[in-house]
């Protein structure tokens, strides 16, 4: 898993070709300089947080697994994160690993769920550029939001850090 990821999700053509679709390619920021972060404290999810824009902090792992068909693998990114809201963000990249290294993406779904009392919100990856991840998530009964990742890996450690900035849409 480590050795593909500079070669696959962190390579600067992965989007492409993972098979996004070419109009979102250029609907990402430039990525920041690696190892640039800002840190926040964590004070919890304050009512209507969600529904202004904010930026947090992540930290979790990445994890490579099979799927049912041999043929195609899941990566697996799990964080917390922390700032004017905190909480848990899941993201998967299914696809057919590539020669070379990287995945060709058939799908990706994102789950953030804020500190509770907050209900989850879920999506699709919209856009790869990098090692920039943007997804549209919603939750039940409303609430839609643009999120934008930033992820670093260690490759020894199987680590992962990383901004997250969530706007409403």
């Amino acid at each position: 898993l480590l050795l593909w990821l500079p070669g696959g999700p962190m390579a600067s053509d992965w989007a492409s070709r993972s098979g996004t679709p070419t109009h979102l390619l250029g609907s990402t920021t430039a990525p920041h300089a690696p190892g640039a972060s800002r840190v926040a404290a964590a004070t919890g999810t304050p009512p209507g947080a969600l529904g202004r824009p904010f930026r947090a902090t992540l930290a979790g792992t990445v994890a490579q697994a099979p799927l049912p068909d041999p043929r195609l693998v899941a990566v697996r990114i799990s964080t917390s994160f922390s700032g004017p809201v905190s909480g848990h963000l899941a993201i998967e990249i299914d696809g057919t690993p590539l020669p070379g290294g990287g995945v060709q993406m058939r799908s990706g779904h994102v789950t953030l769920t804020p500190a509770p009392p907050a209900l989850p919100y879920e999506g699709a990856i919209v856009a790869l550029h990098e090692n920039q991840i943007v997804a549209g998530v919603r939750r039940v009964g409303g609430g839609r939001l643009t999120l934008e990742v930033l992820v670093q890996v260690d490759q020894a450690s199987r680590r992962v850090s990383g901004t997250l900035a969530s706007s409403p849409r």
